[in-house]
């Protein structure tokens, strides 16, 4: 009766160590949502908000996050966020520009994120591509 103690109890505890290890493991697993925009560049759905991230060595870099729309013209980017740039660009950064709608203007360059304005954002948006777009 002893025996058949230890034997059921390490195996439950062998059956709840794999059900712990396959739900921490289910994230590197699960497609992720990921939507390829243009080089190295993708939106990914990550806990509900889209992040537009660049693909690198070791994983993925945020550029931009809670991404709306996303537009392309060769290898330039304008993504649309609801996210103020003070808060991912960079320690220092300050917005420069505080839209009624919440919605911020990002153009995304091989040189990094600068804001821009909802005019700039208008006369740019003529030649760009709309790639992606939030549901």
């Amino acid at each position: 009766m002893k025996m058949n103690f230890k034997r059921l109890l390490i195996f439950l505890l062998v059956l709840f160590g794999i059900f712990v290890i396959t739900i921490f493991s289910l994230d590197f697993f699960i497609d992720k949502n990921e939507f390829h925009v243009v080089n190295g560049y993708s939106i990914l759905e990550i806990y509900g908000d889209h992040n537009l991230m660049q693909k690198e060595e070791n994983g993925y870099a945020l550029i931009v996050p809670d991404v709306l729309n996303v537009y392309v013209k060769q290898n330039s980017i304008i993504a649309v966020s609801a996210v103020d740039g003070s808060l991912f660009i960079n320690a220092e950064y300050k917005s420069r520009y505080f839209p009624k709608d919440h919605r911020y203007y990002y153009i995304v360059k091989q040189f990094g994120v600068q804001e821009i304005s909802i005019v700039d954002f208008r006369k740019l948006i003529e030649s760009y591509n709309l790639v992606w777009s939030v549901k």
